[in-house]
């Protein structure tokens, strides 16, 4: 069910490449595509790594919005006076 080592340093840059060039939202089918044809996962491992990847995705942007929402600016960045 995983891919080799060498298997996935080979078809690694090739999903990125993929998700970088094909215009989706958030590579939404796109990862899964690649995960089922290149990876060769099966549908429901496919579909469960694009839902956890997502899930990562959007709890780590929640946080650096935390941190930059609560975040003490010095004198020098308060802006205009």
């Amino acid at each position: 069910m995983s891919p080799g080592f060498i298997d996935f340093m080979s078809k690694a840059p090739m999903l990125i490449f993929l998700l970088m060039t094909i215009p989706s939202v958030n590579g939404i089918g796109v990862r899964t595509a690649v995960f089922k044809s290149l990876m060769k996962f099966p549908l429901p491992v496919a579909l469960a790594v694009e839902v956890v990847d997502i899930g990562l995705r959007m709890v780590l942007g929640l946080i650096g919005g935390c941190f930059f929402l609560f975040h003490k600016r010095d004198e020098k960045g308060k802006g205009l006076e």
